[in-house]
């Protein structure tokens, strides 16, 4: 008589059927070689990265530890707290299923998003003891970027020892000055961290924000990092492509108004592929119509539209309602952001904001436009907590509010968002004495009204 099958293990028979029957193109081979070619292969809204990523899904069910490091990378790239959340889950079975080296990523991603670590350093200390910290270089640079997230675990001694054994070991894609640095700034040794960091700044993306943070916390960081950038300058088309379009945003923040230093950065990430980069160009000749042609950035719109179609649409009800170009059209930018939102796009939600805080539909409507960006601050989105920020500082119908404004940004800040730091760097200095007294009030508040078990 046949033996039958628990339920679980005939679903691991499921799946292992699944797996062996798939197409000898299929497999993780073939999705690490289409996403070698394409980083965007998995996020592109085609039939094609749909199969791939159902079939990367069906691979990590299976209980293949690469599947699910390689869905945590996917994920992470996405970028809403819900689906960091889902990357964190991946990271955490492929440590599990006996993958060490996720931590390094898993760590990593998490800096994306400063308000997720307080609630993963648990699992995280917890986790540290379960595999040999220094048996390999693998190991070594996997625990450095733990410590680079996570860092009252470690002793100096075992900081020293991990730097050193990585310097040595390092052959290619050093990290070596981006972890110099870190020690050193942890260590409060400025100089020399500075020094680190404006190297590794040259190095990765991750060095280059290191950098930029800790220009943040003096004045002068607009200065500063453009007089950085201009040294860079015979050298840009040796720079890795994620640091051009990263100078090139960091850039962006910089200049509300406008400058060929932004453009001439932006351009060069396009020409190296970075897709990110032709999206902050867009959103760079939306904000300064002046110095941009209309039929320019629509042409780049539709550009865009061919793999981020959602993201297309967005920038189109931008388009519609920018008032310089004379091509106005808020209702049909209002219905496009109507349908968006009901097809659960966050976005949506802060460009209808920005419609009523512009007087797009009629007179300009803060506290409308207020509400619109609360609705998905709620659910943990970094720029609708900035876009009232920007509100309160600017003060146009409504009061000037430095306090509240700048705890609004630090909440940004905290959720990822790019632009918050050069905004608390630059609104800093105006907080006269009582509203850096009111801070923690306003910082208390903000954690009530948006608990971080409601993002998503």
């Amino acid at each position: 008589m046949a033996r039958r099958l628990a339920p679980r293990q005939s679903a691991r028979l499921v799946l292992m059927l699944a797996v062996l029957s798939a197409p000898a193109s299929a497999g993780l081979p073939a999705l690490r070689d289409a996403l070698a070619q394409d980083r965007e292969y998995l996020r592109a809204d085609t039939s094609e990265s749909k199969a791939a990523m159902q079939e990367l899904t069906t691979l990590a069910e299976f209980g293949l530890a690469e599947a699910h490091v390689m869905l945590a990378a996917e994920y992470a790239r996405r970028n809403t707290w819900q689906d960091l959340e889902a990357a964190s889950t991946h990271y955490q079975l492929a440590f599990e299923g006996g993958y060490s080296l996720a931590l390094g990523d898993y760590a990593r991603m998490l800096m994306k998003r400063p308000a997720m670590i307080e609630t993963k350093a648990a699992w995280f200390k917890s986790a540290l003891p379960q595999y040999p910290w220094f048996a390999s270089f693998s190991s070594v640079r996997n625990t450095l970027d733990v410590y680079a997230t996570f860092p009252e675990p470690f002793s100096e001694q075992a900081v020293d020892r991990l730097h050193d054994l990585y310097m040595r070991g390092c052959l290619e894609d050093c990290q070596g000055d981006y972890y110099r640095g870190l020690i050193a700034d942890r260590r409060n040794l400025l100089d020399e961290a500075e020094q680190a960091y404006a190297s590794a700044a040259q190095q990765s993306l991750r060095g280059l924000s290191a950098y930029f943070e800790f220009l943040g916390r003096s004045e002068g960081l607009k200065e500063r990092f453009e007089s950085f950038v201009q040294e860079l300058e015979p050298e840009a088309e040796t720079l890795p492509s994620e640091v051009v379009a990263g100078i090139g945003q960091r850039l962006q923040t910089l200049n509300e108004s406008f400058s060929p230093l932004v453009v001439q950065w932006l351009d060069r990430a396009i020409a190296m592929g970075e897709s990110e980069a032709l999206l902050s160009r867009i959103e760079y000749m939306l904000a300064l119509p002046e110095a941009f042609s209309y039929d320019d950035t629509a042409a780049l719109i539709e550009q865009v539209r061919q793999t981020h179609p959602v993201r297309a649409d967005l920038l189109k009800a931008t388009l519609m309602t920018t008032l310089a170009w004379n091509r106005l059209d808020p209702e049909s930018a209002r219905d496009l952001l109507e349908q968006l939102k009901a097809a659960g796009s966050d976005e949506a939600w802060v460009g209808m904001g920005d419609l009523y805080s512009m007087g797009g539909l009629d007179e300009v409507d803060q506290y409308a436009a207020i509400r619109e960006y609360e609705a998905v601050a709620a659910r943990g989105n970094g720029a609708a907590f900035q876009k009232i920020a920007q509100i309160y500082r600017q003060g146009r119908s409504i009061c000037i509010d430095h306090a509240r404004a700048f705890a609004y940004a630090e909440f940004a800040q905290q959720l990822g968002e790019a632009k918050a730091s050069v905004f608390i760097a630059e609104l800093r200095p105006k907080l006269d004495d009582a509203a850096v007294a009111s801070l923690d009030s306003l910082r208390a508040e903000l954690k009530e009204r948006f608990p971080s078990r409601h993002f998503r």
